[in-house]
Formats: structure tokens, sequence, C-alpha cells
């Protein structure tokens, strides 16, 4: 079993899903990465890239909603 199963299991929520969009989030002076997935029954979740609490490499990820911060334009 994988020492953290919890990001497995979140993850595996969202196979059967499409990438369609990347998007940029601002708050404040942090700036984050993610990309919209749109799932076979229609609804969209978010996957947000986050970085290490020390913010000096890679880290974790959010899925959930999407702050209206989020710049939609980035392509």
């Amino acid at each position: 079993m994988l020492v953290n199963d919890y990001y497995t299991k979140q993850l595996k929520k969202l196979v059967g899903g499409k990438v369609t969009t990347p998007f940029i989030i601002e708050e404040g002076s942090e700036i984050f990465y993610g990309i919209d997935i749109k799932m076979p029954n229609g609804e969209i979740k978010y996957l947000v890239f986050l970085m290490d609490d020390e913010g000096n490499g890679p880290g974790s990820f959010q899925i959930g909603d999407l702050p209206k911060s989020a710049d939609r334009e980035l392509t």
C-alpha cells in the first residue's frame, strides 16, 4: 500500500475526465496554476497545483471549487 494513499484516492475521482482548460489564480502575491477537468456527467472539477509549505519546490494538489480570481484567458 502507498504511504500516502489519500492523494491516490483524490486523483481517482478524476479518472474518465477530459482536461479542457489551463488557468492561473492570483491571490495577493501568490500565483497558482491549474486545469479544468470535464467529467463524463458534465460536471467540471478543478485541479490546482500547489507548492510545499515552504514555497521552494513541488508539493501537492487540490481538487475543488475554482476561486473567482482565476484567469480563464490562459491558453
